[in-house]
Parts: structure tokens; sequence; C-alpha cells
């Protein structure tokens, strides 16, 4: 059985309102994504291509976000980034009411990203989901219920699903399609050729 390892995808970003002395609230935008929650969907505009390094208040309001949404908030939680080029923070979620909240406790446990912006992308599937879906897949094939390669898998960064890496043989078998997207369940599945993960 080979080795798999968790394939994390980028998604992405976000940016600082920058402030002189005492930080007043930044920007707070819910914008709905383009994406469908269907595999292979784009990422909602603003999304940056390419993320230079980001402030160190970039990184503190993405810390202090995560924090937020890897624990009372993972009901809504899908994923974010720190986008250097824009200044801003791409926070993905299911609900904007709940993401209003997350980012209101998240500056409230660290008042000195407040002047940070935050964009709010709605999506379908949580983090939580996704992982859930993630760890299926990877039982599914060590117990045998997945009969080709599966190279690594991860969520899509974008709360529209999760993304297999497999062999180019793989991607022509229905079968393989069937049998990772039964794994899976209801979150669904986007199939990328290679490459080959590298073993932990």
């Amino acid at each position: 059985m080979k080795r798999r390892a968790a394939l994390a995808l980028a998604c992405a970003a976000v940016a600082l309102a920058a402030a002189c002395g005492a930080p007043a609230p930044g920007p707070f935008t819910v914008t709905v994504s383009t994406s469908d929650g269907s595999p292979g969907s784009a990422s909602p505009a603003g999304t940056p291509a390419g993320t230079p390094t980001a402030s160190a208040e970039l990184q503190a309001a993405a810390t202090a976000l995560g924090d937020q949404g890897r624990g009372a908030f993972a009901d809504t939680w899908a994923a974010l980034a720190v986008d250097g080029a824009n200044g801003r923070v791409l926070l993905y979620a299911t609900s904007g009411d709940r993401a209003r909240q997350l980012i209101a406790a998240a500056r409230g446990a660290h008042p000195e990203t407040a002047a940070v912006e935050v964009r709010v992308a709605l999506c379908t599937y949580t983090a939580a989901q996704e992982l859930a879906a993630v760890d299926r897949i990877v039982e599914a094939q060590r117990t045998g219920q997945i009969l080709l390669d599966v190279y690594g898998v991860g969520p899509s960064g974008d709360g529209s699903g999760v993304v297999v890496h497999t062999s180019a043989e793989a991607l022509q078998a229905r079968d393989f399609v069937r049998q990772v997207q039964s794994a899976a369940g209801e979150v669904p599945v986007r199939l990328v050729e290679g490459p080959r993960a590298i073993p932990a």
C-alpha cells in the first residue's frame, strides 16, 4: 500500500487596511463566491494568483481568524489565506452571519488586528466536512475499497470539496472515480493527475 500525504491546496487572500494610531475596525464585506460547490469550479473574484510575503499584521489577523474558525466557529469555517499584494484576508465560510461573528470574536480576542480588512466568500462545505471526506477516502484505499492509486488528497481550499491527486490511468477508470466519490460521500471530489506524493 502506497503512502499518501494530505494535500492542502492554496486558497486565497486578504489585505491590511493600514491605520495610524489606534486602529479603527477594518472593512468587512460579504462576497458571494462564484464557486457553486461543483468539482473544478472557479475561485471568487479577487483571489490572487500569487501572494507576496504578507505583513506581520496580516499574519496576525489570519492567525486570530484561524484560531476562531478551527474552534468555536468550525460549523462555518472553510479556509482562509493572506494576500500580501492586496492587503486583505479572504475568509471562506458557509454562513455570512456566522462569519461576521467569527470576525468579531477574532478582533475581540486580538484588538491589534481590528484594522485588517476581511472579505468573506460564501461556500458550500466546511473544513470539518472536507477533512472528514479526506479521512474516508484514505480509509477506503487502506481497506481496498479504492483499487487504483491515490497519491494525495486534501481540502479544496475554497470550501467546494476535496481534491484527489492520482495517475492518468486512474482518471480514465470509471470504477475508480465512482469508488472515490462513494468514499467521500456528499462532498464533491475533483480528480487531478499527479504528482505522486512524497512519502512522509
